[in-house]
Parts: C-alpha cells; sequence; structure tokens
C-alpha cells in the first residue's frame, strides 16, 4: 500500500510512505527558497513520485493534513 501525504498547514511538503516505511519526503521550501513556505506543495508532490518512479494511479490513498 503507498500513501502520499499532503501538508500546506505549518509547512508545505509531501512524502510517500509504503509497508510502514517513509520512502521519500520533501519541503516545498526546498524549491520556492522561501522558509516555511505555506502554498499547495505541488513541486513536493510531483519530485516524490518522481524521486521513486511512482505515478499517481499507483497510490492507494492521499493524506492530507
Amino acid at each position: 500500500m503507498k500513501i502520499l501525504g499532503v501538508t500546506n498547514n505549518d509547512q508545505a511538503g509531501a512524502c510517500i510512505v509504503a509497508n510502514n516505511s517513509v520512502l521519500c519526503t520533501v519541503s516545498e521550501e526546498r524549491f520556492t527558497r522561501i522558509k516555511d513556505h505555506k502554498i499547495w506543495p505541488e513541486k513536493s508532490i510531483n519530485y516524490v513520485l518522481n524521486e521513486l518512479n511512482i505515478t499517481l494511479p499507483e497510490i492507494d490513498y492521499i493524506a492530507y493534513g
């Protein structure tokens, strides 16, 4: 089971969790260069998916916090 975790509350970012392990995570501020950037983390989502060669249809759940 693959879970895409997304947040844009205190700090925007995304992660991929599978089999109770965090496989990849990144904060949006790494791309925008704005500390604690609170935007929709589109670049972070694309990064974690591309880093693991996963497409969105392969994601079982999306967790938004």
